[in-house]
């Protein structure tokens, strides 16, 4: 569980206090090209979060990964099966492990 934690402070958090950062700025009024660079930069941590929330959705396995000496997130790609071409995880193999 503390894993899972780790892994959503770093791949959700980080971006969204980002997001939060760029949304500051709008209120205080921009020119038309810094609208548009806030809304691209807005709009790709926005698919980021929801990337990493989709994997997270997916996940059928632990898989912990050491990022700092005792330190562990869950490493997303180990951890999820591919979506099929429907956007449902892949369930045909053996599951090798679980959440524990």
């Amino acid at each position: 569980m503390r894993e899972l934690a780790a892994t959503t402070a770093d791949r959700i958090l980080n971006p969204l206090g980002a997001a939060l950062l760029v949304a500051r700025r709008l209120p205080n009024g921009v020119d038309a090209a810094a609208g548009a660079e806030l809304a691209q930069r807005l709009t790709q941590m926005t698919s980021q979060i929801q990337a990493v929330v989709q994997q997270m959705a997916r996940i059928f396995r632990y898989a912990p990964q050491t990022i700092y000496g005792t330190l562990r997130q869950i490493d997303l790609t180990e951890a999820t099966l591919p979506p099929t071409s429907d956007g449902k995880p892949t369930m045909t193999g053996p599951v090798t492990g679980g959440l524990q």
